[in-house]
């Protein structure tokens, strides 16, 4: 027995320091339980409120909330007004998703330590998460009056910039930042960022370049790359960075992962067996990557298909030659019979894809009696059906990629028509609004889900004339379906990498045009060209 381990069966001869030095020694070797019952035992001495401090800290990393909330409580008690100890108990309520005690706790490590700069980057990053920009933005800015320039804070205006659509501005305080800290891999994988924003690619990947070669998990940074990459026509290197989208941290816990199939990669050989080929990322995404089976499938490829449960009668209607199989909740066992495995998103590089040799078809076929319903059911008696979906749910670009509300008016004032809407989600209210505005009908299927029943939305973009969406899964499924569809897009970081470019028509769908915002944000452009096409006759 180690005389740290026959100490804690005598507290009263024990050396309180010397405790805490053996504590966090186990703690650096891994011996998480071992730190805990040594600091348990210091909680009880002269420095219990380190002791407490320590062990919230390893609760917490242990994923132990309640326990390490109650031990940086008792810390609190024994030392209270201190800095860590407010700052180790925000972190618990940040990571509980309670926002307001988190908030309350920063800012009283704040006022404990005001040269600190820590709290008010943890908090400012917390107030970016949940929307609050102008609140980010003032902690940041006060606490650079108060300690002065540093590069953390910096790195934070630049992000709170970014959030808000501004990549001159975060270009600026990314580079102030870097003149402190030359080294910074996120700085130059945030300026990047901005720059890329700014559709400055050349200078978006020697950025990355460096950020590359210096971020501990550089899987984000590769695939940026890749987008720039694109963006400047060299697809060939831009596929090899889109290969590291499953190295990114946010998707270490994902679902379905390529070493979850027990199954060679697929590099493009000859097959004795089907080829089983996966969905990955979000609904829209599956419906682009789609957009390969045809090709595919001229290689007389046995292929077995997996997608969303919802769009696998959609696609086993559409391609008969696949075996078309819906995604359990886990990643199941592969199909007997499977020699190989692909992500779907990895056919791209396989396939040496580019604009330029793309030869894009309608490949979705809706339920011919579905649609023959959608148009029973909605009449237009000689005027114009325009679907409409007008904003998009993603939880960090969505509300750039939603069209305003006054831009909506000003679109949606044309005579002759009548307009579907197909927004996922409640849009009574919206739709009341814009009704009221522009002065127009806009009706609702009441009949379909549109959110879940994907058949039934394919269904009802075919029954309409055209269809006016904004960057969503409904662009992704009326472009795959063959049908006019007239895509708003936004202008830097909300921009997906699919609608590349600056070209009006799309490589992936024949029938969709794209609408751009300008570069200073606004959606005056895209609202004038829109209007002038809704006001087109009808073929």
């Amino acid at each position: 027995m180690t005389a740290a381990l026959h100490q804690t069966d005598h507290p009263a001869r024990v050396d309180p320091q010397r405790l805490l030095a053996d504590a966090d020694q186990r703690l650096a070797a891994g011996d998480a339980a071992g730190a805990l019952a040594l600091f348990q035992s210091a909680a009880q001495g002269p420095y219990g409120a380190y002791a407490e401090l320590r062990r919230g800290q390893i609760l917490h990393a242990l994923g132990q909330p309640g326990d390490a909330r109650a031990a940086l409580l008792r810390a609190d008690s024994l030392k209270p007004g201190d800095a860590p100890i407010l700052f180790a108990l925000a972190t618990v309520a940040r990571d509980q998703g309670d926002v307001a005690t988190a908030e309350r706790y920063y800012l009283a490590a704040m006022r404990a330590r005001p040269q600190a700069v820590e709290p008010a980057v943890n908090l400012a990053t917390l107030m970016r998460q949940i929307g609050r920009l102008d609140d980010a933005a003032r902690v940041i800015e006060r606490t650079l009056q108060r300690c002065g320039e540093h590069a953390r804070l910096l790195e934070q205006l630049g992000l709170v910039a970014l959030d808000r659509n501004h990549p001159a501005d975060a270009e600026h305080a990314f580079r102030r930042a870097l003149a402190l800290d030359p080294d910074g891999a996120t700085l130059h994988a945030n300026l990047a960022e901005a720059l890329n924003d700014q559709h400055r690619w050349a200078e978006t990947v020697a950025e990355l370049d460096i950020a590359i070669g210096r971020l501990r998990e550089p899987g984000q940074a590769h695939l940026n790359r890749a987008y720039a990459l694109f963006e400047l026509g060299r697809w060939a290197e831009g596929w090899v960075d889109f290969e590291h989208r499953f190295n990114r941290p946010t998707m270490a816990a994902a679902v379905r992962r390529p070493e979850h199939f027990a199954l060679p990669r697929w590099r493009g050989e000859a097959l004795t067996g089907p080829l089983f080929v996966w969905t990955e990322q979000g609904l829209g995404d599956e419906i682009l990557m789609g957009s390969l089976l045809p090709a595919l499938l001229a290689r007389n490829l046995d292929v077995v298909f997996e997608c969303s449960p919802r769009l696998a009668p959609l696609f086993a209607r559409s391609f008969p030659a696949l075996r078309v199989i819906a995604r359990a909740d886990k990643p199941d066992t592969p199909p007997a019979g499977c020699t190989a495995q692909i992500p779907a998103g990895s056919l791209f590089g396989l396939l040496d894809w580019t604009p330029q040799a793309a030869r894009p078809v309608a490949y979705l076929k809706p339920d011919p009696a579905r649609v023959k319903a959608a148009r029973a059911r909605h009449p237009h008696d000689g005027r114009r059906l325009i679907g409409l979906s007008w904003a998009s749910r993603n939880p960090r670009l969505g509300t750039l990629k939603t069209l305003p509300r006054r831009a909506l008016e000003q679109l949606l004032a044309v005579p002759n028509t009548l307009f579907l809407d197909l927004q996922y989600g409640e849009t009574a209210e919206t739709r009341l609004a814009l009704s009221s505005g522009a002065g127009v009908e806009i009706r609702r299927d009441v009949d379909t889900d549109v959110e879940n029943d994907i058949e039934g939305l394919a269904a009802l973009l075919a029954a309409c004339d055209k269809v006016v969406t904004a960057s969503n899964v409904t662009a992704h499924l009326a472009g795959a379906l063959g049908i006019e569809t007239h895509v708003v897009v936004p202008h830097g970081r909300a921009r997906m990498w699919y609608w590349l470019g600056d070209q009006p028509a799309s490589p992936f769908y024949p029938a969709v045009r794209i609408h751009r915002q300008a570069a200073d944000g606004s959606w005056t452009p895209a609202v004038v060209a829109l209007r002038a096409v809704l006001t087109q006759p009808t073929r």
